[in-house]
């Protein structure tokens, strides 16, 4: 008896939040008989879709040998960038002697830049 009366007592909880959902329903229904006539629009596309994946699977198989015909190439770019690596390591010393003289040379252009100024003003 007291699971009846805990039972009876949540049913009567929830009774007025099903009045609520009511009208909810009632607003939801509408828009689901809009959704219909979307999904049978939808339809006859996706029957069209079935073909284009058709069509398509031949060309994947051509890509294949492509890739196969390709790999044998990157073989021979591995070693190409061995050669090229010890040659960068040149390069990065002279990056920084260049770094280093902007650097050196950055204050004399500040020197420079008034003295262009009052050169410029002369001549207008």
């Amino acid at each position: 008896i007291p699971t009846t009366l805990l039972i009876l007592t949540c049913i009567l909880l929830i009774m007025p939040s099903t009045s609520l959902i009511m009208p909810c329903t009632s607003l939801i229904m509408p828009s689901t008989r809009l959704i219909m006539p979307c999904i049978l629009l939808i339809l006859p596309s996706t029957r069209l879709i079935m073909p284009c994946i058709l069509l398509i699977m031949p060309s994947t198989s051509l890509i294949m040998p492509c890739i196969s015909l390709i790999m044998p190439s990157t073989r021979l770019i591995m070693p190409c960038i061995l050669l090229i690596m010890p040659s960068t390591r040149l390069i990065m010393p002279c990056i920084l002697l260049i770094l280093f003289s902007t650097r050196l040379i950055m204050p004399t252009t500040s020197l420079i830049m008034p003295c262009i100024l009052v050169i410029m003003h002369c001549i207008l």
